[in-house]
C-alpha cells in the first residue's frame, strides 16, 4: 500500500459530531487482550486524554476509511529522567502527564502510548507512515524527543523470559527478534531499557474469570493468550495479579 495515500489527522482538528463515531470505530481496531482495559491508572485517566491533550491524539485514514488511531501524551522530562526512564512505564508516563500539566511544567518529551491498526493494511508501511508523521509532528511541537513504552507482542510466545534480556534477542540479520522492536529501531528509535512494571492489573477471581473467559480453580501461575507474562492467582485471597512488561523506545529529534 502507497503510504501517500493515508491522511494524518489530529484529533482537535475534527468535526464533533464525528468524534463519537470515530471513537466507537477505534474500539473495532484494538486487538489487545480485554483485562489490560483495568489498569488503575488507565481505568482513571484513559477517556480524559482527549480533552487535556487533544492536539497529541490522531487518527489516520485512508479516503474514508479509519485505518489508525495514535495516542500521545506531553511530559516534561529532565536529562536524567529521560536517560532513567521509568520502570513503571505505561502507568507512570500517562499519570505524570496528567500531574506535569497541573503543575504547569513546560513540557518537552512526546510519549506514543498506543498505536491501533487496521490489519487490513500492510502493518509495515503503516506503521513507518505513522512514526514519520509522529516525527513532523514532534518537531513541530518543539518536542526534542518521542519516547514509546511498546507492547512486545511477539513475546506473547516467550511470557516466561525476562523482559530484559528479551529486549536483546536478534534475528538472523543481526536486527531485533521482536517485530514491534524491529520496526522502531529500523525507523530511527534505540531501546532505552525495559519497563518491567509497565501495566499491572488486579482483580477478583470472579473478574479475571470474566476478562479471560477462562475458570481459575486452583492458587498457581496460568498463561494467557497474548498475555507477556504469568497471570497470578491465589484463590484462597480471592486475587488474580497481572503485570505486564514492556520496552522503551526512544528517539532523539
Amino acid at each position: 500500500m502507497n503510504t501517500t495515500e493515508f491522511n494524518f489527522v489530529k484529533y482537535d482538528a475534527i468535526q464533533t459530531p464525528q468524534i463519537e463515531v470515530l471513537l466507537k470505530k477505534v474500539d473495532q481496531l484494538d486487538g489487545n487482550p480485554k483485562y489490560l482495559q483495568y489498569d488503575s491508572i488507565k481505568s482513571r485517566y484513559w477517556k480524559l486524554i482527549y480533552r487535556n491533550f487533544s492536539s497529541q491524539q490522531f487518527f489516520v485514514f485512508d479516503n474514508n476509511t479509519l485505518v489508525a488511531v495514535v495516542n500521545c501524551v506531553p511530559l516534561h522530562l529532565t536529562k536524567n529522567e529521560i536517560s532513567n526512564l521509568s520502570d513503571d512505564g505505561w502507568r507512570w508516563a500517562l499519570e505524570k502527564s496528567f500531574a506535569d500539566g497541573e503543575r504547569g511544567l513546560t513540557v518537552n518529551t512526546l510519549c506514543c502510548l498506543s498505536i491501533k491498526t487496521n490489519k487490513d493494511y500492510s502493518q509495515n508501511h503503516l506503521q513507518q507512515y505513522i512514526i514519520q508523521q509522529l516525527k513532523n509532528i514532534a518537531t513541530q511541537q518543539q518536542f526534542t524527543a518521542i519516547i514509546s513504552p511498546i507492547r512486545p507482542k511477539m513475546k506473547q510466545f516467550y511470557p516466561l523470559q525476562d523482559i530484559t534480556n528479551y529486549a536483546q534477542w536478534i534475528n538472523n540479520y543481526g536486527l531485533p527478534y521482536d517485530v514491534g522492536i524491529r520496526t522502531h529501531v529500523k525507523n530511527g528509535a534505540v531501546i532505552a531499557k525495559a519497563c518491567i512494571r509497565s501495566m499491572q492489573i488486579e482483580g477478583s477471581v470472579a473478574q479475571w474469570e470474566e476478562w479471560t473467559g477462562f475458570t481459575f480453580q486452583t492458587t498457581g501461575e496460568y498463561i494467557l493468550p497474548k498475555a507477556l507474562s504469568p497471570l497470578r492467582i491465589n484463590v484462597e485471597l480471592n486475587k488474580g495479579y497481572y503485570n505486564e512488561p514492556h520496552i522503551w523506545m526512544l528517539y532523539r529529534l
